[in-house]
């Protein structure tokens, strides 16, 4: 016996009602309730709970403490991983006002060091004006209404808006790894060269972005910070931690540079976090060695 052609078409239809009405009642008979990720019992004995009360709670009580436990445990252990470092703040300059004069300038007039060893990072605004700036040239530094870059270098001709990145008598921006130990620094005097505290010269500021001397692009560097290609916390300078950092063994020889290998395409920029990275500081400037 054939089957009519409108029953041909409503079983198919049939059975995927059925199909789709098991799949909505699924979740209300298959899945059971999400362990808590701390259990009382596992962090406290019978008598604690007793003696504190915990055991009379009831058991939808006792689920909701054991939730803002974990939520608590949370909370407090992604706040110490910024800890130890203070939110990018403005190094204060005692030199406002005074007659100083550039001593060098790095990466296109990006970085600019005066006679007193302090080194200021001037806004891409200005940049324009500051990569003809000779060196010996006068400057004066006043306070400028720029949060980002608070103060302003007034030349003969031009002007350009900067913030202090070190008022270090090297010139040096010494970067330390999270333990507080010095790791690197960057000369200012070395066209941004980044050398290991030995004396190895490993990669270079271009613009903000760290490459090494094989090419790789390892980083960025932003506000006293070194980021990793993943937005994670590799070295900071001193300023930058709220405690103070250990005190640095003299520096090493510095090494010849070598030549820089081909620059590599950047990725985009990630989300900065304040989070440290997994990998180790010195471990990280290696990687761009040649």
């Amino acid at each position: 016996m054939s089957i009519p052609k409108k029953m041909r078409f409503q079983q198919p239809v049939c059975w995927l009602l059925l199909v789709l009405c098991a799949l909505a009642t699924y979740p209300l008979h298959a899945q059971k309730p999400p362990k808590p990720l701390l259990s009382l019992d596992a962090v406290m004995s019978k008598d604690d709970q007793a003696k504190t009360g915990v055991s009379r709670l009831s058991a939808k009580e006792r689920a909701a403490l054991e939730q803002w436990l974990a939520d608590f445990a949370i909370t407090t252990a992604t706040k110490t991983t910024g800890d130890a470092l203070s939110p990018p703040k403005a190094p204060a300059y005692v030199g406002i006002g005074q007659k100083h004069w550039v001593k060098s300038k790095a990466d296109g007039g990006k970085f600019i060091e005066l006679e007193d060893g302090s080194l200021w990072e001037v806004s891409p605004i200005d940049k324009i004006n500051t990569m003809l700036w000779l060196p010996i040239d006068d400057v004066v530094v006043v306070e400028s209404k720029n949060p980002l870059y608070p103060y302003k270098l007034v030349g003969k001709q031009d002007a350009a808006e900067a913030k202090l990145v070190t008022s270090s008598r090297s010139g040096d921006i010494e970067l330390f790894a999270a333990t507080g130990s010095a790791v690197a620094y960057v000369s200012s005097e070395n066209e941004m060269t980044i050398y290991l505290w030995s004396g190895t010269p490993c990669a270079y500021l271009d613009d903000g972005d760290i490459y090494g001397f094989n090419g790789k692009h390892l980083g960025w560097f932003r506000d006293g910070l070194v980021y990793d290609r993943d937005g994670r916390l590799i070295a900071a300078t001193p300023e930058s931690f709220r405690e103070p950092v250990k005190a640095a063994t003299v520096k090493g020889l510095k090494n010849l540079r070598p030549l820089k290998g081909l620059k590599e395409l950047k990725p985009l920029s990630p989300l900065f976090v304040k989070a440290w990275s997994e990998t180790p500081a010195e471990a990280f400037f290696l990687l761009g060695s040649r």
